[in-house]
């Protein structure tokens, strides 16, 4: 991602890399012990040599054998950090938002550091708020609730899941709101261009209650952590 001013200067490079080789390496540790761990209960099975045992030790092996394959290959993936920079150059780390676990079916939680490693916010996603409104906490360190960020309407939010994003006209805005109240204090809104760009406006929080670094982590992560 390339952040802007108003002016339309370039004030931020962030990158959230893919890990593809080490993730592809994970798969491949997965499925390797997925054959191993087959190759063991066959030969267990023809050591028995009774038929009518045999399906009671394969069927639930091969259920076995795919809960180990997630296992090995949840353990070995690696987790997905995003990065802020100063620009492309990367070379000054001015903000980083770790990943805190590689698997969230749930609930997923992120931390928002300084590049001194300082904890600066929590960013808090329950899954199951997005049937029918995606949601969002701004936690402080110790858990108290900075913001809560929404789909901007109820009634779009439940258009997008019926309709999709209806080439652009249905396409997903945002709202913060102070703390556990209904007061907006700012938007994440998506233009309608064909490159993804978005607009991060905190014209409405006059008492700065959220820290703009917190809040562009936020916005990235509205981004690629619903995977717009």
């Amino acid at each position: 991602y390339y952040v802007w001013d108003e002016a339309g200067k370039t004030i931020l490079f962030v990158q959230r890399p893919a890990q593809l080789v080490k993730s592809c390496l994970a798969i491949l540790a997965g499925v390797f012990s997925f054959i191993l761990f087959m190759v063991a209960v066959v030969l267990l099975a023809s050591a028995i040599d009774k038929k009518d045992v045999t399906p009671y030790i394969v069927i639930p092996a091969i259920f076995l054998g795919f809960g180990a394959t997630l296992a090995v290959i949840i353990l070995l993936a690696p987790k997905r950090h995003v990065f802020f920079y100063r620009d492309d150059n990367k070379a000054e780390l001015l903000l980083k938002v770790e990943q805190d676990q590689k698997f969230a079916p749930i609930v997923a939680t992120y931390t928002v550091c300084a590049p001194s490693g300082v904890v600066l916010a929590k960013l808090r996603k329950n899954y199951l708020y997005n049937i029918f409104r995606k949601r969002w906490q701004i936690l402080t360190p110790q858990g108290g609730v900075i913001s809560i960020v929404k789909e901007d309407s109820i009634l779009l939010s439940l258009l997008r899941r019926v309709l999709g994003p209806a080439f652009g006209l249905l396409r997903t805005n945002f709202v913060f709101f102070k703390g556990e109240t209904e007061q907006p204090i700012g938007e994440f809104n998506r233009k309608f261009t064909l490159l993804d760009r978005y607009v991060l406006d905190l014209s409405q929080d006059l008492e700065s209650h959220i820290d703009p670094r917190i809040a562009v982590a936020a916005g990235v992560m509205l981004d690629t952590g619903e995977r717009r």
